[in-house]
């Protein structure tokens, strides 16, 4: 039967819409009712529609049958497997073959039913093995809990268009990381994979033909991706995606969706800016680093953290004399009697208004006539980096000591340092 003119990226497979095209969206309540309304037309009887995986189907076989061959021949372990296989070997050109092909499944369903019918002692086990397969989606009523994704979601939807049966070795997986380059201000990185696991074994398992659907958080302001791909055995399919000068404020969070009936992983990677650390969080907390690592067994799972603010004063952890072409390009005059002393903090910082540095010569000799001059300062691009140029005044005695005292200088959080003398030594 067909209902109408089939929609992209289906096309891609068959003009015509069928009834196995029908559910084509993430929500899955309209998704039952558009298929409840299909099944009304040569079934009107019919009342209500329940969705279920094939993973919750095999669980069920394999928790009633156990080592019991269903059907006289079959094993729960390998039913899947061997049924598909079953169904496809038939005389391609033989339309009896091509009626009757399902007609075991039938067979297997109504032997279900009586086996679990004779056995009430596996009921308990049964209904608590329905019951997690509603809870993680793989059954779906219309007393189901809700299942689609929310805003803050990454998604990642997969349309087999041509792939046989080889949705059931794709190891789909998500790979985001989470950087905070400025209070508030957050790059993310998020690689999408999907390795095809299995080999050649049809109609089990082919090469898969689709395409991949990709929505992001609604913070990021992107809007959605498609991606064709074709993958075969042993291939890895990979799609890197990169968000730069995000605005989150604190608590913060984002949310990945797993489609009904799929697997899915992820690796969730999280820093903080510099010199804070995680209050709580959902995942694994290594000081300003938060990390997780598993399966998404719900529908969604979201993953949160809120950091303290730095409150801390920026601290000189590196303080050196360095050659005068650290500072001055080439071709530029080099004062005779300059010296550069490198200033390296912890943070990145900023320069204030008040700043003020001096250098206290602490030399036996010209204790008192000998006071270097301050010229100048550059930052460097890390933002850590303070190159002070000082002229010495007079003569240069072997190692050199003198004292460095540095005010007027905060982090990004706006924390001011604490000035304290830093001995400097002039070798020579």
């Amino acid at each position: 039967m067909s209902f109408g003119k089939n929609i992209y990226p289906l096309t891609e497979v068959s003009d015509e819409k069928k009834f196995w095209d029908l559910g084509t969206t993430t929500d899955i309540r309209w998704c039952q009712k558009v298929l409840l309304e299909a099944i009304k037309i040569p079934y009107p009887e019919t009342d209500e529609v329940m969705l279920v995986s094939l993973k919750s189907v095999e669980n069920l076989v394999e928790k009633i049958y156990g080592d019991h061959l269903i059907l006289g021949k079959y094993q729960s372990a390998d039913f899947f497997s061997l049924l598909s296989r079953s169904v496809s070997d038939i005389d391609r050109h033989a339309i009896k073959d091509l009626d009757t092909r399902k007609n075991i499944l039938g067979d297997v369903g109504r032997e279900i039913t009586t086996k679990l019918f004779l056995h009430p002692w596996k009921w308990p086990s049964v209904t608590h093995l329905i019951a997690d397969a509603v809870d993680r989606g793989e059954i779906f009523t219309v007393f189901s809990p809700d299942y689609q994704p929310k805003k803050y979601d990454f998604q990642a939807i997969e349309w087999n268009l041509g792939g046989g049966k080889s949705s059931r070795y794709l190891h789909k997986k998500w790979i985001i990381t989470a950087r905070e380059e400025a209070p508030n201000q957050w790059k993310f990185s998020a690689t999408f994979t999907a390795s095809h696991l299995g080999g050649y074994s049809e109609p089990i398992s082919q090469k898969w033909k689709g395409i991949f659907e990709f929505y992001f958080p609604d913070f990021f302001h992107h809007t959605s991706v498609i991606e064709s791909a074709e993958i075969n055995p042993g291939e890895t399919f990979t799609r890197s995606f990169e968000f730069e000068n995000i605005e989150i404020s604190n608590p913060a969070g984002f949310g990945i969706f797993r489609p009904r009936g799929q697997e899915l992983f992820a690796e969730i990677f999280v820093t903080a800016f510099s010199e804070q650390k995680f209050q709580q969080s959902n995942l694994n907390i290594r000081e300003n680093l938060a990390i997780w690592s598993g399966e998404i067994m719900d529908s969604r799972k979201f993953f949160y953290w809120e950091s303290i603010p730095d409150s801390l004063p920026p601290f000189i952890t590196l303080h050196e004399v360095v050659p005068s072409d650290f500072f001055w390009s080439s071709g530029e005059t080099i004062p005779s009697r300059a010296v550069v002393i490198e200033v390296h903090f912890q943070e990145p910082i900023l320069i204030d208004d008040d700043f003020s540095v001096r250098l206290q010569d602490w030399d036996i000799i010209d204790y008192k006539t000998n006071i270097p001059q301050f010229l100048e300062k550059k930052l460097l691009d890390d933002n850590r980096t303070l190159l002070l140029a000082f002229d010495r005044g007079g003569s240069i005695q072997k190692n050199e000591r003198y004292g460095l005292f540095i005010r007027g200088i905060s982090d990004l959080w706006g924390n001011k340092i604490i000035e304290t003398d830093r001995t400097i030594i002039e070798k020579n």
